[in-house]
């Protein structure tokens, strides 16, 4: 069905073009210069469009034969010659970006930038022949046209900036600095030329409306919470650093600090000599980490506590200094958001996760397993004659003979492992390379992003000054040590205080305005955007659609017999029937055995002729058009007969059927309260023109055909029975109302007014049509209207 649609609104769109071509003289003229089928453009689409394509065509029945390396040649023919040219160019780029740092920049280091002339010159070619080709605005197949072409000129626009501008001096904060953030998004363009990589994007923005919704959620209740916390503990939670002074007022002055050099060691003092310590002023301030002096800080607070980091400390903190009492704050908000609210988060992302279509190997047949036992036995029996010959020792001996223990060794475990352990640890074995497989678009997509802000954080971060966390194992001077702190952070592993150390101001650092690799102090708005946004992207969204892989795989391929979705007992079944549907071992069948192989299936992936017909002709019908009459492969057949599907496409049939009942029955209501309406207009203007013109009565029962006398008569699916003719402005039910009749509502407003021509019957008709569809809906009349 849904196919269906597809298919109709591509057609519809070709109609579309094929009018516009015809009728707009400027449409599909790449910037309205370049014509239609200009030899230049033909030229710039050959490049474009150019891949690699090994793949042999039966020439009588067109089927695809496979080749010996059909899978390299699958992977070399995924995307075009020039995408896979751009794609080593961005990589290249990427790796040049990677030696960048504070104290090795780019503006001050040749080497680097011959990367950056190669990827600006590069992809300016790469837009100079797409947009010939193919249009930058207004054609089919424009350049501009979704959002991954909208990035893809942001990044060129912003690596040409940077390039003629190259600033030699960036102060912190600056434009310049912005500038080379924003460059830092370079990475993404594997998002756009992979088509894999465009499909995690669009698995990620699916549900992206239920996302936001929850987001909004979250953040509603943070808000809530904030505001009260700025109510319970604004002010509250400062204290002086001198513990002796208790009172605001009297934290002034200066206090000694004991230094203590080990607690081990007892430093022997001389009466009247005191231990050694340092002079420090007393300063009244809040805890290092949070506050709940105004709304924003008791969010970030809040948000920190969301990610269940350092939210026993913010408890502590509060029961230290306010009171115990008010330590049920955090418990309440802890329990409403994330165990609720964050549950509810992961759920939301899980629930939207489509499942990607795969392929495993091929399954390993008996005969095989069979010699493979054969000779793992006999390599068995050859090392132990071996060590019995030799000695343990003197066997060792030999580089050969330890090679020849470490095969059949492996030999023997796999023999376990397919015989004595065969279904439980092939089931957890499937799941994991499975899931393996279809994780592994999205693990390439997290390092992207890890690569981006690693990029980012080098140049915000890069000379942040050693604090709680930040130090010489954890920061961001090289993007190396940076992939290694996000990684950290990918865990969550004390995030929130890396984030405060990269929020130092003065006069706890030394700022520098004429460039930013100078000083040693942080970005707060930047360290607040960078961290936050990194946690929620990776560490709710893309790790939890990792969690929705295993889990959609664990239970398709691991469970009970009695919940099981798809079982190994009916994979196997499976196989056997489709060896003796494809006898000649190709992988694929025609389509028109499909229906042979659908007759022979067992189990829970059998389809009933007798209760399933429809599923069946359903199945049959989508596997010939899906694949054009040629051949499907081993688990194209196996996706269409899982059971999940079956489900689907019953409850999708008996939902439209549900949708259609309905809609028939409020037609009938729609078209009953409608004639009633007419029916009560009618008679209501009839009786005022009687009142009015008591003439026009007359006139109207002149103008009955006598005729009709003594006919009966039918009054909106109601028999009359024969009566004398009386005038209409006795009763309107002679006018015979008949949808396609002969006597139309014109008719009957003529016949009201006789002296009118047929202009002002027009005029009347419209009249009496807009009153009829403007009035309110009335009250149903006595007479009962049969449909």
């Amino acid at each position: 069905m849904i196919q269906e649609k597809k298919e109709q609104a591509e057609m519809k769109r070709k109609v579309q073009e094929e009018e516009l071509r015809e009728n707009h003289p400027y449409f599909d003229k790449p910037l309205f210069i370049v014509g239609r089928e200009h030899r230049f453009r033909n030229f710039c689409r050959v490049v474009v469009r150019a891949r690699f394509n090994a793949s042999k065509t039966d020439p009588v029945t067109g089927a695809v034969k496979n080749t010996k390396y059909h899978q390299l040649y699958d992977l070399v023919g995924l995307v075009t010659y020039l995408d896979w040219v751009m794609i080593i160019v961005t990589i290249c780029s990427c790796i040049s970006m990677m030696f960048e740092s504070p104290f090795r920049r780019v503006m001050h280091a040749p080497t680097l930038q011959i990367a950056e002339y190669v990827f600006v010159i590069f992809m300016s070619i790469e837009l100079n022949l797409k947009i010939m080709a193919d249009g930058l605005f207004f054609t089919p197949t424009a350049v501009i046209r979704d959002f991954g072409g909208v990035m893809d000129i942001f990044i060129y626009l912003v690596s040409l900036i940077f390039l003629c501008w190259m600033p030699q001096n960036v102060p912190a904060k600056s434009g310049a600095q912005l500038l080379m953030v924003l460059r830092c998004l370079r990475p993404l363009r594997i998002f756009k030329l992979v088509p894999q990589m465009r499909k995690v994007v669009r698995e990620l923005f699916s549900g992206f409306k239920e996302i936001f919704l929850v987001s909004i959620l979250l953040l509603t209740l943070m808000l809530v919470f904030a505001s009260f916390g700025v109510q319970l503990f604004a002010g509250k939670l400062a204290k002086c650093n001198d513990p002796h002074i208790i009172a605001r007022e009297d934290c002034y002055g200066i206090f000694r600090i004991n230094v203590s050099v080990s607690k081990n060691l007892n430093l022997k003092l001389r009466p009247g000599e005191k231990k050694p310590g340092f002079w420090v002023p007393r300063v009244w301030a809040n805890p290092r980490n949070f506050n709940f002096d105004n709304v924003g800080n008791a969010m970030l607070a809040l948000f920190e506590v969301l990610s269940l980091k350092g939210w026993v400390e913010v408890r502590d903190v509060i029961i230290h200094r306010v009171g115990p009492i008010h330590g049920i704050y955090i418990h309440v908000f802890v329990f409403l958001g994330c165990m609720i609210g964050l549950t509810l988060f992961v759920g939301v992302v899980i629930a939207n996760f489509n499942e990607n279509k795969w392929n495993a190997e091929d399954p390993v047949t008996t005969p095989l397993a069979a010699m493979s036992v054969v000779f793992t036995f006999i390599f068995v029996l050859e090392v132990t004659m071996k060590i019995i010959a030799m000695s343990p020792a003197g066997f060792w001996q030999s580089r050969r003979n330890r090679y020849d223990l470490l095969v059949t060794s492996l030999g023997v475990i796999w023999v376990i492992l397919h015989f004595a352990l065969a279904v439980t640890l092939k089931m957890l074995l499937l799941t994991v390379v499975v899931s393996m497989y279809k994780s592994f678009f999205i693990i390439v997509g997290m390092f992207l992003l890890l690569l981006c802000y690693a990029f980012a954080g080098v140049v915000l971060f890069g000379t942040v000054k050693y604090g709680e966390n930040i130090n010489r194992h954890a920061n961001f001077s090289s993007a190396g040590k940076a992939i290694t702190v996000l990684f950290r952070i990918v865990t969550g592993e004390d995030w929130n205080k890396i984030m405060h150390d990269c929020m130092v101001q003065p006069p706890f650092c030394t700022p520098d305005n004429n460039t930013y690799w100078k000083t040693d102090c942080g970005n707060y708005a930047g360290a607040l955007m960078y961290f936050c946004s990194f946690y929620v992207i990776i560490a709710y969204i893309m790790l939890n659609l990792l969690v929705a892989i295993i889990v959609e795989n664990f239970s398709l391929f691991y469970s009970t017999e009695e919940d099981q979705l798809l079982s190994y007992n009916d994979l196997r079944h499976f196989q056997i029937i489709w060896n003796m549907v494809d006898d000649k071992r190709e992988g694929v069948i025609p389509t028109f055995r499909v229906k042979f192989l659908l007759r022979l299936l067992r189990g829970r992936l059998e389809v009933d002729l007798d209760k399933d017909k429809l599923l069946f002709k359903h199945m049959c019908y989508e596997m010939e058009r899906l694949h054009n009459g040629g051949d499907v492969t081993f688990h194209d057949v196996l996706r269409s007969v899982d059971i999940r599907k079956s489900l689907q496409l019953e409850e999708l049939l008996a939902r439209e059927q549900l949708e259609y009942t309905i809609e028939e029955e409020v037609a009938k209501q729609t078209i009953r309260m409608w004639l009633k309406k007419c029916l009560k207009r009618i008679r209501a203007t009839s009786s005022q023109q009687q009142l009015l013109s008591p003439t026009l009565s007359d006139r109207g029962g002149y103008r009955q055909d006598s005729t009709e006398a003594g006919k009966p008569q039918r009054k909106f699916g109601q028999w009359r029975l024969p009566s004398a003719p009386k005038p209409i402005s006795h009763s309107v039910s002679s006018v015979n109302l008949r949808f396609g009749g002969r006597t139309t509502m014109k008719s009957v407003v003529c016949k009201m007014n006789p002296m009118s021509d047929v202009a002002s019957c027009g005029s009347e008709v419209k009249k009496w049509w807009t009153r009829q569809l403007t009035v309110e809906s009335d009250e149903s009349g006595e007479d009962l209207l049969d449909i």
